[in-house]
């Protein structure tokens, strides 16, 4: 009978119109006899016997049903599966299916009548999905279709099976329950990661922040600081006890330096916010690079530095970290060696694609025992004189950096040791066969002396800048070069009104400004017509190389970190008025 699967219906029953509504029923034969007692002339009949036997074996009704043209309505046929759906007897159907009728739930009857009605009209197949509720006030669900035909006499008979769908439907029931839950309970917990993972941003965020601000609240008062010491250093005028004190104060102060740098960037290591920028680097430039800085500390204790099989040596690594590991080592093999002592850089292929570098010194050497511990945050192994001999400088945080750094460039770093004779620190990296060779760095080009004679020809530095003691350090350093005048500014606004007015030559640009920060005064430049050819530097206390990345990336033509070292603000003024001289 033409219902939606989706429709729940009663029990069969009849409308009147043009047929009565009527109940489901049994298969009749078409040869059923009629009665001649009844009004219409007909009635309903049981068929052959043995069709029972067969039904019996099917778990629902199998069933026959038989609408008349004058609305009565039997069930010719139902097997005895009748009693577990509707609880009659197929006895009590046969003639009339009115106890069947009865049992259809209220809310489902009238559908359920309209259902079978359209079916007989159209002669479209039954399909019905109701209820029927019993006299104890059970509830049950069942599922009924059927194929329709037209007898002779003008009534309508039904083949089909109905069976009881409750346990199915509770099951679905409690199935979508189930599901409505689980989503439930997995949106509730994506709620959560998402949140987490917000809070972990936001922490992560706070971290860098706090590292940057760090850095800049130490390293500011270190660079007025360091930066006198440094004029200082350069005074003739001072007797040697004053010189001695004033190399006491910068040797000091560079300690400092180095404990704050290492600290941090342990920190922003442990912290996961540290980020490297992978490329094909040649061993051979880069050693030369650190062995020309740690020359001095060398010569001073008649050590010899060597090297082999570095030059054609090409790793994939982050230049600046992959120095300051190579630093690290060399320093460490230095500070404790012997005096007169060798320390030997060499390379050799490692297992599974990877080059391996040596650092090899001759000094006291490590015991077995103390091994484990060399690569653990502020462990210093060289304060115990039997160890590695007497205490050096350093808080024991280089090695942890180091072997960090590795495991971000893919790469690992050991040790081996033996006591009386030496140690060697290594790494492992991807070797050359992994990345193309990049163009040969060519050496920078080395800064004019300050004192050497030059044109008297004057040009314009702006220093923009709020804190006065870094005011005069500039101030100060500026002044040993004739051919420059100093402008300062001690806001953001001031200094780009004084850039529109005087068009200087350089801008020394503070990122931490009272009013505006570097970065929106350097926009501003960059925006102006007039001011966009201007050299900008970024004179910093954010030492943290990210921070270096992005002033370099907004625009800055360099970055000068605080503490400003001497050399390098002089070769820039230098090179500033070679430039204006040409």
């Amino acid at each position: 009978m033409s219902q939606s699967d989706t429709e729940p219906v009663g029990s069969p029953g009849g409308s009147g119109s043009p047929v009565k509504p009527v109940s489901p029923v049994g298969p009749v034969s078409p040869d059923s006899p009629v009665s001649p007692d009844s009004p219409s002339g007909g009635a309903c009949l049981q068929d052959p016997p043995h069709l029972a036997h067969i039904a019996a074996q099917v778990p629902g009704v199998v069933y026959q049903y038989r609408l008349f043209p004058d609305g009565r309505s039997c069930f010719a046929y139902a097997s005895e599966r009748i009693r577990d759906i509707y609880r009659v007897t197929p006895e009590e159907v046969r003639q009339d299916a009115s106890a069947v009728l009865r049992l259809l739930h209220p809310e489902d009857a009238e559908r359920v009548r309209a259902s079978i009605d359209a079916s007989a009209r159209t002669l479209q197949d039954w399909h019905c999905q109701y209820r029927v509720q019993h006299a104890n006030g059970d509830v049950r669900w069942l599922l009924g279709q059927a194929r329709p035909e037209r007898l002779a006499d003008g009534s309508t008979r039904w083949h089909g099976f109905i069976t009881d769908v409750s346990d199915r439907l509770a099951d679905e029931a409690e199935l979508a329950r189930y599901r409505a839950g689980l989503e439930s309970l997995v949106e509730e917990r994506t709620h959560e990661l998402i949140a987490a993972r917000d809070a972990a941003e936001q922490a992560n965020r706070a971290k860098s922040d706090f590292l940057s601000s760090m850095s800049h609240e130490l390293r500011t008062p270190m660079n007025a600081m360091l930066g006198f010491a440094q004029l200082l250093e350069l005074d003739r005028s001072l007797g040697p006890r004053s010189s001695g004190y004033v190399r006491e104060i910068l040797r000091a102060g560079q300690h400092l330096l180095e404990l704050v740098n290492e600290v941090l960037d342990l920190a922003r290591v442990e912290s996961g916010r540290m980020t490297l920028s992978p490329e094909p680097l040649r061993m051979g430039d880069l050693v030369a690079e650190a062995l020309s800085l740690v020359q001095p500390l060398a010569s001073v204790r008649g050590i010899q530095l060597l090297q082999r099989g570095l030059d054609e040596v090409v790793v994939r690594a982050d230049r600046l970290r992959l120095k300051q590991v190579l630093l690290n080592l060399l320093s460490n093999a230095i500070k404790y060696n012997r005096d007169g002592g060798t320390v030997q850089l060499q390379a050799a292929a490692g297992g599974a694609g990877m080059l391996r570098v040596s650092v090899r010194d001759s000094g006291p050497g490590i015991r077995a025992e103390e091994l484990p511990r060399l690569f653990q945050p502020f462990a210093r192994l060289g304060a115990d004189s039997a160890t590695r001999g007497p205490a050096r400088d350093g808080a024991g945080i280089g090695l942890a950096i180091s072997e960090r750094l590795m495991q971000l460039m893919g790469g690992r770093i050991g040790a081996s040791s033996e006591p009386g004779v030496g140690s060697v620190f290594w790494i492992e990296l991807p070797s050359a066969r992994l990345a193309d060779a990049p163009p040969a760095r060519t050496a920078p080009v080395a800064p004019q002396d300050p004192a050497a004679p030059r044109p008297p020809r004057r040009a314009e530095v702006l220093h923009i800048e709020d804190n006065p003691a870094n005011l005069k350090l500039v101030q100060q350093i500026v002044a040993r070069h004739p051919g420059l005048q100093l402008v300062t500014a001690p806001s953001g606004r001031l200094g780009l009104e004084l850039a529109r007015a005087r068009r200087p030559a350089l801008v020394l640009l503070d990122i931490h400004l009272p009013d505006i920060d570097g970065y929106e005064v350097l926009a501003q430049m960059r925006a102006d017509p007039a001011l966009r050819a201007l050299q900008v530097v970024a004179v910093t206390a954010q030492g943290i190389p990210d921070d270096r990345r992005r002033m370099l990336h907004a625009g800055f033509d360099a970055v000068l970190a605080k503490p400003v070292v001497l050399a390098e603000l002089d070769g820039l003024l230098a090179a500033l008025l070679s430039g204006s001289d040409s």
